[in-house]
């Protein structure tokens, strides 16, 4: 006569079931792989005085969005000015610190109004 098994732990039938990956960090080379290498873009004389000239009327806790080259592409991003540093020329958003020379495009959404 056959003896019955104990049903398995259910914990344990899941395990069962999960992909199996032969080559570990072989999906995650492979997304890498396929990422698109943008070249930083030389901003002209004219579109850096703008900028320049936007970043000299912001104020802390103004809200904005950025567009700014980030290793191998551009990011966008909204959110509110902490500091801008002129000395490092760097810029920060929402914790972000982002170095001046790297920024494409700035548009200020909304300017926080100055309590005296």
């Amino acid at each position: 006569m056959a003896t019955k098994r104990a049903k398995m732990p259910i914990s344990e039938r899941a395990k069962q079931f999960m992909p199996f990956s032969a080559l570990k960090g072989f999906r995650e080379a492979l997304i890498e792989k396929e990422k698109t290498i943008v070249p930083k873009a030389e901003l002209a004389e004219d579109q850096a005085e703008i900028i320049e000239a936007k970043l000299d009327e912001l104020k802390p806790m103004d809200q904005v969005s950025v567009v700014y080259y980030r290793g191998t592409e551009y990011v966008r991003m909204t959110g509110r000015v902490l500091n801008i540093d002129a000395d490092r020329r760097l810029f920060i958003v929402a914790g972000i610190t982002i170095p001046i020379s790297d920024i494409y495009s700035l548009t200020i959404e909304k300017q926080s109004d100055s309590i005296i």
